[in-house]
């Protein structure tokens, strides 16, 4: 398979496309319907049913049995696209279409060619969008002719094939973190090295405590044992920019902690001001935790972030906001990674400890007060954090892959689906290498 670039248009109503191009409206080769309520008699398994954001149920009874079939969202999410195959039901929320004239169309490509267009920019600005059959009938497209149609819709679906087994591969993973947070961080499973290796066991030998059964060579302490909390820097917002500042540092906010736990790559601003003191600081390896939360779910509300820099940050500190703490540890034999993913693994807990109404905040003392944390010797921490750092990366790298196949699919849909390049040859030796 090759590509060309083209250099031959017609300029259309709805823009410049390719000589060799039609310009159709969708209700000449699509065949719309709305769908109907649904009953809804299962969460898995039986006839999927779909709604205006995709699969919302199953049922055991089906509206639609085509090989393809497009979805629309019609309330709601209307305009949104989805793309079924075989029997399936289509919730009264919902649009679909069949081909009606498949001489003109392959129904994949149209998918991916609405997915781009965004058919949603037409629905009606109320408070619950609405997108209307006949809209949609209206709606003029760009057609290039069948095979070409087919050669792009495969490109495209390569492309998807490989973003979802990265999905699987990162929902592997992540399956495979919950079960070591809930074995690690209890002692049911231990770590240990042997040549130079890690390896588990299963413990037997087992203490009863405050917290329940934890090995017998472990021991309890409170969060405030452990650590003491510090507030970060109260700031003015004529005192932080989005963009670098001079004579600024790096400023962590809310907006940089991940729900859960973890540090955003992306979640950093800039802070500049004259009343900055030594105790709004953080440095590399310094663990902070989020003592506020604007939502009502608690989702964000303890949080807790490892803080690294990125590459090209070359100060040695920057400043944490007050919707911060930074944890200063008091004992010596605490690994800050293993005290990381404890407090990630306990963080659904913290929203009991919420102040507020609108604005949830952290009772920081009652929550170390009573938090209680099983731990092993210094060099067991540090070999059962290896081992969720090692998961940790792995599914950063598949994280990092599936961004770089999205950015690849974008691009090629903005020059395949405008005409701009034109596929060339088979199709069927592409491939994506993941």
């Amino acid at each position: 398979m090759m590509f060309r670039r083209e250099t031959e248009f017609q300029e259309t109503e709805i823009g410049e496309f390719p000589k060799e191009w039609e310009v159709k409206k969708l209700g000449d080769v699509l065949l719309f319907k709305n769908g109907k309520r649904p009953n809804i008699i299962n969460e898995e398994g039986g006839i999927p049913v779909y709604g205006a954001n995709g699969i919302m149920g199953y049922t055991n009874d089906y509206l639609v049995n085509y090989d393809t079939t497009i979805i629309f969202g019609r309330v709601g999410a209307a305009g949104k696209v989805h793309l079924a195959r075989g029997k399936i039901w289509v919730s009264d929320n919902a649009i679909y279409a069949i081909n009606r004239n498949k001489s003109k169309a392959y129904l994949n490509f149209i998918f991916y060619l609405l997915s781009y267009l965004n058919p949603g920019k037409f629905a009606s600005k109320t408070t619950h969008p609405i997108i209307t059959q006949k809209s949609l009938e209206n709606l003029k497209v760009p057609l290039p002719p069948l095979e070409e149609q087919k050669k792009i819709a495969d490109i495209l679906s390569i492309i998807d094939s490989g973003i979802e087994a990265v999905d699987r591969a990162i929902a592997k993973l992540e399956g495979m973190k919950r079960v070591l947070l809930n074995e690690l961080l209890t002692g049911r499973i231990r770590v240990r090295e042997e040549n130079g290796k890690l390896t588990f066991y299963k413990e037997t030998d087992f203490q009863d405590t405050e917290i329940g059964r934890i090995p017998k060579d472990w021991y309890v302490k409170r969060l405030k044992e452990v650590a003491n909390f510090q507030r970060g820097f109260s700031y003015k917002s004529d005192e932080k920019f989005t963009e670098e500042v001079s004579d600024g540092y790096l400023f962590l906010s809310l907006n940089s902690v991940k729900e859960g736990g973890g540090l955003k790559e992306d979640g950093w601003s800039w802070i500049k001001s004259d009343r900055l003191e030594e105790r709004h600081f953080v440095k590399e390896g310094d663990i902070v935790i989020t003592n506020t939360e604007q939502s009502k779910d608690g989702s964000l509300l303890g949080s807790p972030a490892i803080v690294h820099f990125p590459e090209w940050y070359k100060k040695g500190k920057a400043v944490f906001s007050m919707d911060l703490s930074k944890l200063l540890l008091r004992m010596s034999n605490v690994d800050v990674n293993f005290l990381f993913y404890y407090l990630s693994f306990v963080q659904p807990l913290a929203r009991k400890y919420h102040t507020g109404t609108n604005v949830w905040h952290l009772n920081l003392d009652s929550w170390a007060r009573d938090l209680l944390i099983p731990l092993p010797l210094l060099e067991e921490q540090k070999r059962i954090a290896d081992v969720l750092l090692t998961v940790d990366k792995a599914i950063e790298l598949y994280r990092k892959e599936k961004e770089r196949l999205l950015r690849l699919k974008r691009g090629l849909m903005s020059v395949l689906l405008t005409g701009r390049v034109r596929v060339i040859g088979d199709v069927k030796n592409v491939g994506v290498v993941t």
